[in-house]
């Protein structure tokens, strides 16, 4: 069964955490400060990270950045803060989902669920193809790179899926709701707000690499890669 660590100061809410993961079968690990989190995180491989932001030392948010320097851990932050601009900052900063306090424990396994299915298939072969090409930018499926004239792309788990289904099908124009199923699972819950968040933080990406416009929005429909070659 899966492992997670809980980072969470709060040692009523990360104990009754550890007790409703362990009835569903979780590996619990818990952690409670950024500090703490850190070194388990460096010393112990995790499937799932469940992440507060306020936190004694390093702070939920230092320690999310931390992690995303090298590792890919599916991490739901779970906070109070509830403003849209505190989870935008989060989500580009490289976290998975955003679950306000107080939360359903219900919402919060499937959540978890959903996470672990979105992992699980990552890791799965699924095309015998081993890479995809489109004007420039190189998908490598051994490696799960992506690269624009051999500059490979620093991009979160979703922002790599993401350009993953749009690159295999560059004329389609994918749904809000296949990109949703593709990137974080077929049972999907998070608002309307994080694929749009996602989908500006890898056009800011891809327009680092290349001043040219790499994803349309087909208004009332959903996204599709833009084609220079169409053009001329």
């Amino acid at each position: 069964m899966a492992s997670i660590l809980i980072v969470e100061d709060d040692i009523q809410i990360n104990s009754l955490l550890v007790e409703a993961l362990n009835k569903e079968g979780y590996t619990v690990t818990s952690a409670y400060s950024g500090s703490e989190g850190l070194l388990l995180i460096t010393q112990s491989n995790f499937d799932l990270v469940l992440l507060d932001l306020m936190l004694p030392g390093l702070s939920g948010l230092d320690l999310l950045k931390r992690i995303r320097l090298n590792n890919e851990v599916p991490i739901i932050v779970v906070s109070a803060k509830e403003q849209v601009d505190d989870k935008v900052e989060l989500l580009e900063a490289g976290a998975d989902d955003y679950l306000v306090k107080p939360f359903d424990l219900k919402e919060l396994k499937a959540r978890i669920n959903v996470s672990l299915k979105r992992k699980q298939s990552t890791l799965q072969d699924t095309s015998s193809i081993e890479r995809i090409y489109f004007e420039g930018l190189i998908f490598d499926f051994e490696t799960q790179t992506i690269t624009y004239n051999k500059q490979e792309l620093s991009l979160t788990p979703q922002e790599r899926r993401i350009l993953e289904l749009l690159l295999s099908q560059p004329k389609k124009v994918f749904s809000k709701l296949e990109i949703y199923e593709y990137a974080w699972g077929a049972d999907y819950l998070a608002d309307d707000k994080t694929l749009t968040v996602h989908i500006s933080n890898l056009r800011k990406k891809l327009d680092q690499i290349s001043s040219r416009p790499w994803i349309e929005t087909v208004w009332g429909i959903g996204f599709r890669l833009v084609s220079i070659k169409n053009d001329k």
